[in-house]
């Protein structure tokens, strides 16, 4: 028999066993299959057993014991009918070494003595998620129909992953349930006890700074048929962050054409901020300007946790290039000149005074077709390209996960 028989001893003169052989954990320092024996004082006699999906054991057979072992019996079966009388005997799973301990064990994988769930980063950026892997330990019998229920603490989007089975959609409110079935044996050695399964929940942390502790919870607790374990819980620390500017060239007025920079300060909440923040500029940018974030460093910030970053933004602008329209007009006006002139060309063959009256003729008509040309008013038109004057104020964002912080800069084109 082992050690964790539910009937150790022999009984009397012929015993029934049952032994369950656990072939999905190994280990080398403990015993995680059962063999014991059933029955009484008087002869017993095992002769079916059979396994439900709930992994409990139903043996039946023959017994001439007065004493034999029952734990609720049915109404009537609590003694000998006669010499002897059929039995069935149902045995669970020892499901109480099935746990979710906080802190693990010793010799615990993948750390001993260490909180449970882990929990990670911490601090955590707002609007970024925090990760809390929930180990599951099982140094008894495989249990069946094991549920995990995460329990959100605040409204935040949360989901999960496990290392076997399934968890539901991701949710904000409420409870998050993942369905691991049959949790089986862990593996041990002498010097290690594996976890036997795991569960890792994502919450994407809030895009503002909680009051009071400035922290993202999470519990969850375990269930079998077998009952419901205790529930665990950790926190991260959540931190915020700001934004603000500063003019680095020498003036905020510039000519079209020209550039002006400033400096971008990043700065963290509490000690430190681990995700990455992005700089953009928003809306206000006039016609014809840019921003950009020049080389090296660009508009990202990988991590603030040694302190405050800073950036560089230039704003470009332009140059305005004004164009003038023709002078002429290209209309059919113009064309109706045309014969008249010809006429004055015929008469060049003729007397003299002919052709003097001829060119006074023809010089008065062109004098009317470069004034009626001079006063056209379609004709006086210009366009102007580039970055219009005025004062301009344009936003600049820094964003990490789903949050945004804002500030503005404000310059002058003249």
């Amino acid at each position: 028999m082992t050690s964790n028989a539910f009937q150790g001893a022999f009984g009397g003169v012929d015993d029934a066993f049952v032994a369950r052989l656990n072939t999905t954990g190994t280990s080398t320092s403990t015993n995680t299959s059962t063999a014991s024996y059933l029955g009484g004082a008087g002869k017993d006699i095992g002769t079916s057993i059979a396994l439900d999906s709930l992994l409990n054991e139903y043996v039946t057979g023959e017994t001439f014991s007065g004493n034999f072992p029952k734990a609720s019996p049915l109404g009537g079966g609590g003694s000998l009918s006669g010499s002897s009388d059929a039995f069935v005997t149902e045995l669970g799973p020892n499901t109480s070494l099935l746990s979710m301990p906080d802190p693990t064990p010793p010799k615990a994988l993948p750390a001993a003595g260490v909180r449970n769930p882990v929990a990670s980063p911490s601090p955590v950026g707002v609007g970024s998620p925090a990760t809390f892997t929930y180990y599951i330990y099982n140094t008894g019998d495989p249990v069946a129909g094991v549920i995990f229920t995460d329990k959100l603490t605040q409204n935040a989007t949360t989901s999960a992953s496990a290392s076997q089975g399934s968890c539901g959609p991701a949710v904000t409110t409420g409870t998050l349930t993942c369905v691991l079935g049959t949790v089986n044996t862990s593996t041990m050695t002498s010097t290690s006890l594996n976890f036997a399964a795991k569960v890792t929940v994502t919450v994407t942390a809030p895009n503002t700074v909680l009051q009071g502790a400035n922290s993202v919870g999470n519990s969850a607790e375990i269930s079998s048929p077998g009952g419901i374990g205790s529930t665990i819980s950790n926190t991260v620390v959540l931190n915020d962050f700001s934004i603000s500017t500063s003019l680095l060239s020498k003036s905020s007025t510039i000519a079209s054409g020209d550039s002006v920079n400033y400096s971008v300060l990043v700065t963290p909440t509490g000690a430190g901020f681990p995700e990455s923040v992005s700089i953009s500029c928003g809306a206000g940018l006039p016609a014809g300007a840019r921003c950009s974030f020049p080389p090296p460093l660009g508009a990202t910030i990988s991590s603030m946790s040694s302190g405050p970053q800073s950036r560089t933004v230039a704003i470009s602008t332009t140059a305005r290039v004004t164009t003038t329209g023709s002078l002429l007009r290209h209309d059919v006006g113009y064309a109706t000149w045309l014969p008249i002139l010809g006429v004055g060309l015929i008469g060049a063959g003729i007397t003299r005074k002919r052709r003097v009256l001829l060119g006074t003729f023809f010089a008065m008509v062109l004098g009317i077709a470069l004034l009626q040309a001079g006063c056209s008013s379609s004709s006086n038109t210009s366009t102007t390209n580039g970055t219009p004057a005025g004062t301009y104020t344009v936003t600049v964002n820094a964003t990490s996960g789903s949050a945004t912080r804002t500030t503005a800069v404000q310059f002058t084109v003249q």
